[in-house]
């Protein structure tokens, strides 16, 4: 794991291209994810509380970098070259995704941000009955050997904060985008004075009175 998340740094430092990152941030992370999945089902956990704290802390940390990196590339891939109020719109409707998101789901949020365990063989044992009103689906889920009710709904959470924090800085380069737009023409303008300057000196006063 550690390995893994040393791997994803070097791409983060070395590439400057996002699409190019994401890529291949997704396909280093989907090999270590494949090779998890393998030693898992292999695997006899000792007693409940390992295999709980696997699904609810080990696998969640890999899997939401799997995420965030696979949906970052859709995002990148798919937003308009066109203006920055057309890339505004886009950014946004993805921030209004992930908000919508959050408050499906508000009462495990608040369970799982609390650091509360008492639902834990629930969420993060396999072979339990889901009674959340919201179920997830993805295609690592489908084998039962490899997934529990609420190890994808932390990883997606997990996700989502990096994703929100990825959308709200492009969100503010636009906008600082924007600005310089608006000043730049204005910094072209060059102040001509006429009269006197002596006169240009009696306005300043006034001005400043």
């Amino acid at each position: 794991n550690s390995e893994v998340l040393r791997s994803i740094e070097r791409i983060e430092s070395r590439d400057t291209d996002v699409l190019k990152k994401s890529l291949e941030a997704s396909r280093v992370l989907g090999e270590a994810f494949d090779r998890l999945k393998q030693y898992i089902i292999s695997y006899r956990f000792q007693n409940d509380d390992e295999e709980i704290k696997f699904f609810k802390e080990i696998k969640p940390r890999l899997f939401c970098r799997l995420i965030y990196y696979r949906k970052l590339y859709n995002i990148e891939m798919n937003r308009p070259v066109g203006s920055i109020e057309a890339q505004r719109e886009y950014l946004d409707a993805h921030v209004r995704a992930i908000n919508a998101y959050t408050q499906k789901r508000l009462d495990f949020i608040r369970y799982f941000r609390s650091g509360a365990t008492h639902l834990d063989s629930l969420y993060f044992l396999r072979g339990q009955t889901d009674t959340e009103q919201y179920l997830e689906t993805f295609y690592y889920e489908l084998d039962p050997q490899f997934s529990t009710n609420a190890d994808f709904k932390v990883a997606k959470i997990l996700a989502n904060d990096m994703l929100s924090v990825y959308l709200m800085g492009e969100l503010e380069s636009l906008e600082s985008t924007n600005l310089r737009n608006m000043v730049l023409p204005l910094s072209d303008v060059r102040p001509t004075w006429q009269d006197s300057k002596t006169d240009l000196t009696e306005l300043i006063y006034l001005l400043d009175s």
